[in-house]
């Protein structure tokens, strides 16, 4: 193997994933690049995935986990655990181009200070529409898809720096990831990827997107559809701590106020529509959110000791977007949900 194409590891997260399986580990072993070795993180299915994967694809290392450690913490366990200083990620609903791996590792080894490469997700029964192309930070600490259920063919977002990269289908470099403090466990599922690449860019290291880089997802939704209240509950409560650790103290004031609005709007909309289940979940957010500050906090003054880029510089970069920036992408998102279920005719 060449030197200048470092080993890598290849981590998959599932639980009670067997249905994605046999898609996910075909694709990613025809994945061309010179040396990498394809890892199932387990969290304790309760499926018979652990016995599917070493019947059919025995050349794919096992860890089984005791418990269902969600996303962050799954992740975070293995990554402390992967000797590799280049690390990829996948989500197991995912199935790749045979090139993918290549292009993100062109990126990382090209630009020294990128600490993350995130891949171009396509939406797997409509390949034509864009999953993800990259995302920006919004004003109140979510995380915003690019084009989300748009025609990949109208939309072309070169490769460069981008606010994040989906936790789904992306490359890492360790060393960076634990500087940083890697994925927070408290988060379970959601933003979590969002948190991360803010904590990135605030020590001074940068998170790519790469254009050529091509997964496609299936987007099962674990925890329900987009509007499930487990989903609304963690979306909601996870941002608020994106917000509170990682914004400057005016844009962390002007977030809430934003985020107060937004949460009333949201509110009204769910009871408009008779789901005030939606309402319940908002509430349930903030208040997890409120009751974790103490912790929050103590956090929030690790992460800013190791600012050294101003939020005006991210703004201005564009890796934090302007609340209008926010509001049409959320219109955008409304207008295309559901797009990418229906399968191409």
């Amino acid at each position: 193997m060449p030197s200048n194409w470092p080993h890598i590891t290849v981590l998959i997260l599932n639980y009670n994933g067997k249905p994605h399986l046999k898609d996910c580990f075909q694709s990613v072993l025809t994945t061309e690049y010179p040396s990498f070795e394809p890892v199932m993180i387990d969290n304790a299915s309760t499926d018979d995935s652990v016995a599917f994967v070493q019947q059919h694809f025995p050349s794919v290392r096992i860890v089984q986990f005791e418990k269902n450690y969600g996303f962050a913490e799954g992740y975070d366990r293995a990554i402390r655990a992967t000797e590799n200083d280049f690390i990829a990620l996948l989500n197991n609903d995912t199935h790749v181009h045979p090139s993918w791996l290549m292009e993100l590792m062109q990126t990382l080894r090209d630009e020294p200070s990128v600490a993350i490469a995130g891949a171009k997700l396509l939406c797997s029964a409509r390949p034509e529409l864009i999953d993800h192309a990259g995302g920006m930070i919004s004003p109140i600490g979510s995380g915003i898809d690019r084009a989300k259920y748009q025609p990949d063919e109208l939309v072309h977002f070169p490769s460069g720096p981008i606010g994040f990269a989906c936790g789904g289908a992306l490359v890492l470099r360790k060393s960076c990831y634990l500087e940083v403090g890697g994925f927070d466990p408290a988060y379970q599922f959601y933003h979590e990827d969002v948190d991360l690449a803010w904590r990135c860019w605030l020590s001074g290291y940068q998170v790519y997107f790469v254009n050529g880089a091509i997964v496609y997802h299936k987007g099962g939704e674990l925890l329900g559809g987009r509007e499930s209240p487990t989903r609304i509950f963690l979306c909601q409560r996870n941002r608020l701590w994106n917000l509170m650790k990682n914004a400057n103290p005016w844009n962390l004031t002007k977030g809430i106020l934003i985020s107060l609005l937004f949460d009333g709007y949201r509110a009204m909309s769910y009871l408009f529509q008779g789901y005030p289940g939606g309402v319940g979940a908002i509430i349930k957010g903030d208040w997890a959110a409120a009751r974790a500050l103490g912790q929050v906090w103590h956090k929030r003054r690790a992460i800013q000791a190791r600012r050294s880029v101003s939020d005006r510089a991210l703004r201005q970069r564009g890796i934090i977007c302007t609340f209008t920036q926010a509001i049409q992408s959320y219109r955008e998102l409304s207008k295309h949900a559901g797009s990418q279920n229906t399968p191409r005719q």
